[in-house]
């Protein structure tokens, strides 16, 4: 068993044969961005426009990146987004969170949405869950309904996240969330919404000017039309911010793997006799 684990943590990067399944990317290189300046899709064409002030360009973590400084109008307006064709979906970026954005009393803040149904976002209900991220691709409702990440993510470094949902009927309704390669968070049979399109926009939600606007950094946002697997998120991640093994232990009758990353992690799993019969992981 513990050279299953072992091998899960330290799976090497592969191709990525989903690649066809590309249908979006922004690739947020964009140098002019002043109020509706264009914000490209170089294959979808869903082209967006910078809303007004507070987005500037940065160095991203893939060439370019646009900055957020999380004012009124810091935000990108795509209008008519048509996610017909996505009910089986992958949603990916990287991501740099400002420090000082994640606190206890912040607001919902979104880094891609369509609204409640159908986005990438960041808890904000004044609780130990502020500032996890949540997949709420093909879901609405509180935080019951969908998967947020296991843990608050780091601010100040970049960070890649990937978001599959599998839209039920005809799928099965599981949505997951992964943070630098590694599933941080899922729940299954939940992707029931029916959102029917409609503007989308990079660091808000249309129509929701009291949620507060993300402050940070994004960079390469992209969307497949299918669940890409474990392994082909993995592959998107250089192995400088994968997880690694630091240490592997006994403990008792238990056995404790640790590994961390450059991103800010640090994660314990411990097996235990009766765990390892069932290959189920408790995580610290």
């Amino acid at each position: 068993m513990k050279r299953i684990l072992v091998s899960l943590v330290l799976v090497s990067l592969i191709g990525l044969s989903a690649q066809a399944a590309l249908v979006h990317h922004w690739t947020l290189d964009e140098t002019s961005t002043g109020a509706a300046a264009t914000i490209t899709d170089t294959v979808g064409g869903a082209n967006g426009a910078v809303a007004g002030a507070g987005v500037s360009p940065a160095t991203g973590f893939v060439d370019g990146a646009l900055q957020f400084d999380g004012t009124a109008n810091a935000h990108v307006s795509i209008p008519g987004f048509d996610a017909s064709a996505l009910g089986n979906m992958t949603f990916t970026c990287w991501m740099k969170i400002e420090p000082g954005l994640i606190t206890p009393s912040m607001t919902w803040t979104r880094i891609f949405s369509g609204g409640d149904q159908w986005e990438a976002m960041m808890q904000g209900d004044n609780s130990a869950d502020s500032g996890k991220i949540g997949n709420n691709f093909w879901r609405a409702g509180g935080k019951v309904n969908y998967p947020l990440t296991a843990e608050v993510p780091p601010e100040g470094v970049w960070i890649h996240v990937a978001m599959t949902s599998s839209l039920s009927p005809p799928g099965d309704g599981l949505m997951q969330t992964y943070i630098n390669g590694e599933l941080s968070g899922f729940k299954e049979n939940v992707a029931v919404s029916t959102w029917g399109g409609g503007e989308v926009r990079i660091a808000h939600r249309p129509g929701s000017a009291a949620n507060q606007h993300f402050k940070g950094a994004i960079d390469d946002i992209k969307i497949f039309d299918t669940i890409l697997s474990a392994e082909e998120i993995k592959a998107m991640v250089p192995e400088s911010t994968v997880n690694k093994v630091t240490g592997i232990e006994r403990v008792g009758d238990d056995i404790v793997v640790t590994w961390d990353s450059t991103a800010g992690y640090l994660y314990s799993v411990v097996m235990s006799d009766d765990l390892a019969d069932d290959g189920a992981l408790d995580v610290l």
